[in-house]
This record gives structure tokens, sequence and C-alpha cells, in this order.
């Protein structure tokens, strides 16, 4: 299960592009797991992420680094 909360976590990132959402939506489909069934582990949590020039997220709100 640690996996999927990992994958729970990415899930849930801000401005994460939607093909990537998909993709784990259909990841856990396949499953049989809900993505709202799954704990998230939370370690993106204290995690600043570069977003500029980052292919995995739309660049809607770049000013934010933070989560």
């Amino acid at each position: 299960m640690g996996i999927l909360g990992l994958l729970a976590d990415i899930y849930a990132l801000p401005n994460l592009k939607m093909n990537l959402k998909f993709d784990i939506e259909v990841l856990l489909k396949n499953l049989g797991v809900d993505v709202k069934d799954v704990k998230r582990v939370s370690l993106f949590k204290n995690r600043a992420r570069e977003l500029e020039g980052n292919p995995d997220f739309s660049n809607k709100d770049a000013t934010s680094t933070k989560p």
C-alpha cells in the first residue's frame, strides 16, 4: 500500500498535468482501488519542487514552488 499512497500523493499535487492524473486513475481502476480510499503518505508536504521547465506540471501558477 505504500506505493499506492505515493501515487495518491502525486495525484494530489497541484498543477500536475492531466495525462499523469489520468494514468494514475487508470492504474488504480485496473487494481480495483479508488484514489479516495488510498491513504496518502504525505512525502511531498515539505519538499520544494522545480516547476519552471518541468514537463510534469502545467505552467498555470508557476510562481509558487512550494506545495
